[in-house]
């Protein structure tokens, strides 16, 4: 399923569920609600496709977000078959040096990451996307909602961003940062999002200032502080963050 920022409204595609065609609350009973991507707007939201399996709909209770386009990126759910290109992208010193207390995450750890994000959707129905590229198809990373289940903070979930360093400066990972951010909010319910790095990490910092956290303090983490930011509920504004409309 895709969503696509069609001017001022957005358009779900679920290939996934029934034929039938649905708007806001007339959608299927055994679906959670839908809400509108934008406050007191009604999305249009259309089922395609043979229905789904009794373990699809327990992926899909929240099957809206599976799928995102953005003006540059297109945000999937996190496969276990990312695991070679996402592997490749966490070994580069440049994003190890931030994600990592040693400097360095080998094959295995990124095995975890990939597991514990595909795990996410399974019993979530959201979680980490697989940030690919849209004019080139690349996977170029991770980007999205992700649960720290060991967060020594009350609020867990958090949004979090590693991308290819070739993709680093572009404004990639506020497209992508905002989208869960909003997400998060509007559609999975959350109460507050936080975000954690290390003090030296500035450009990660600035991307949360751009996706609307605000400086919390120092958290100690598996052993190392690190500075978090957080963002309510209540402080959100729709109207930030939203990702440049694409072609209908």
């Amino acid at each position: 399923m895709a969503i696509r920022y069609a001017g001022s409204e957005v358009i779900l595609h679920d290939p996934l569920c029934s034929g039938e065609v649905a708007t806001g609350d007339q959608a299927d009973p055994h679906r959670r609600p839908t809400r509108s991507i934008r406050p007191k707007t009604a999305a249009e939201i259309a089922f395609l496709g043979p229905g789904p399996s009794a373990s699809t709909n327990a992926r899909l209770r929240f099957g809206y977000m599976g799928e995102i386009e953005t003006a540059r990126l297109i945000l999937r759910p996190v496969l276990r078959d990312d695991l070679d290109a996402l592997a490749r992208i966490y070994a580069r010193p440049e994003v190890a040096r931030y994600t990592s207390r040693t400097g360095r995450i080998t094959r295995d750890q990124s095995d975890d990451i990939v597991e514990h994000s595909a795990r996410l959707w399974e019993q979530y129905g959201y979680g980490p996307w697989t940030a690919i590229d849209r004019a080139t198809g690349v996977i170029i990373g991770r980007v999205g909602l992700n649960l720290l289940a060991d967060w020594p903070g009350a609020d867990k979930w958090e949004v979090g961003w590693e991308l290819d360093p070739t993709f680093w400066g572009r404004g990639l990972a506020t497209e992508g940062g905002r989208v869960g951010v909003r997400l998060g909010f509007e559609a999975a319910g959350l109460h507050r999002i936080i975000s954690a790095t290390l003090a030296q990490n500035r450009a990660s910092r600035r991307v949360m200032e751009k996706c609307g956290l605000n400086y919390k303090g120092t958290m100690v983490y598996h052993g190392t502080e690190l500075v978090w930011y957080a963002i309510n509920r209540g402080e959100w504004d729709w109207r930030q963050g939203l990702p440049a409309a694409t072609p209908a």
